[in-house]
């Protein structure tokens, strides 16, 4: 997980400095385990320092993928990308 972080925040670079957003395509995901969140809230949270202000998440394989995608998402709602 941390090499596939790595990669994506590599291949993102070249937006950093003007607002950007992105698609996540989960459905070819596969369902892990509690210990790869914090790296999910690190990759996130290092776009919405670099100007990610959008994101779109598609996801036609249930909620449990979901969920799990959504746990790297803020509580409050002051903290989520605009």
């Amino acid at each position: 997980m941390k090499l596939y972080a790595a990669d994506a925040l590599e291949k993102t670079k070249l937006l950093f400095g003007k607002p950007w957003a992105m698609i996540s395509d989960i459905d070819e995901w596969e369902l892990a385990t509690p210990d790869v969140e914090p790296t999910l809230i690190w990759l996130l949270n290092q776009g919405v320092k670099n100007n990610l202000v959008r994101e779109a998440v598609v996801n036609d394989h249930g909620r449990i993928k979901l969920k799990q995608f959504n746990v790297s998402m803020p509580d409050d709602p002051s903290k989520r990308m605009a």
